[in-house]
């Protein structure tokens, strides 16, 4: 009778798919994701939710402030942001959508981030993934509130994992825990 072979974990298979080269597809893999994401970023006409945005902006822009109301609409994080973004660039599509390009980053950068739980491989599949995923590439290109959501909550996740299973070496006090506290929380 032969006896099974044994079953390695998907992790120790996938570990030896780039194992030279995971530096230099992980530099790749960003670059990709940028490219794919800047390239031809107000080739399309603005959709409804962008122009009420981008005229959201206008009133930011002459009054100063982002007069928040409940009620109406999402929270003023996005038009802040994207507000310091045309202080910068100056205002256009293309700084609007750029607001959601980095926020889209933020997220793959947090994906990164789990490297040491994931691997190297599982990451640069991962990563791979997000930089082909049709439904992340449309909402990235977008100037809409939800890249945002989903780069606070990457944040929020990886901030909780660094600060519950970071190195055992830090106390909960020292200031890199500190950090992770702020974001975290």
């Amino acid at each position: 009778m032969n006896a099974s072979p044994s079953v390695e974990s998907s992790s120790t298979r996938l570990a030896g798919c780039f194992p030279a080269y995971s530096g230099q597809l992980t530099v790749l893999l960003f670059g990709l994701f940028l490219v794919s994401r800047l390239f031809w970023l107000d080739m399309r006409p603005p959709h409804f939710d962008e122009g009420v945005n981008a005229w959201w902006l206008g009133q930011m822009q002459l009054s100063g402030y982002y007069a928040y109301n409940p009620a109406d609409y999402h929270g003023p994080l996005f038009f802040y942001l994207t507000f310091g973004l045309t202080r910068f660039l100056g205002d256009g599509l293309w700084v609007l959508r750029g607001s959601a390009v980095l926020a889209s980053f933020i997220t793959a950068l947090c994906l990164w981030g789990f490297r040491p739980v994931l691997g190297r491989s599982l990451t640069c599949w991962a990563m791979g993934l997000m930089v082909v995923s049709p439904g992340l590439w449309v909402y990235s290109r977008t100037a809409i509130h939800e890249p945002w959501v989903m780069a606070g909550a990457a944040l929020t996740m990886l901030s909780l994992y660094r600060l519950l299973l970071g190195p055992a070496e830090t106390s909960l006090t020292s200031p890199a825990r500190r950090a992770w506290w702020v974001w975290g929380l």
